[in-house]
């Protein structure tokens, strides 16, 4: 094992995207049209939720919604 390559791997495969407003937080993990989540970023995102937080795996077609989530945590 090369040094530091277990802490690159555990970046790796945190959400793309962390976002904290007004305490609120939301993770975003980013795919393109083809792109395919690992099993340990589902895992990583099901954690998430499961802690009160919010986690989503983004497609460009889910754009639209998410940022209207983010409009309305900043609206309060």
């Amino acid at each position: 094992m090369k040094r530091g390559s277990a802490r690159n791997s555990v970046l790796r495969a945190c959400p793309d995207m962390h976002i904290c407003i007004k305490g609120h937080s939301i993770d975003l993990e980013l795919k393109d049209v083809r792109g395919k989540p690992s099993q340990v970023q589902l895992k990583i995102l099901d954690n998430i939720n499961s802690w009160g937080c919010e986690g989503y795996l983004v497609y460009p077609k889910d754009w639209e919604n998410i940022k209207k989530r983010i409009e309305e945590v900043i609206d309060g």
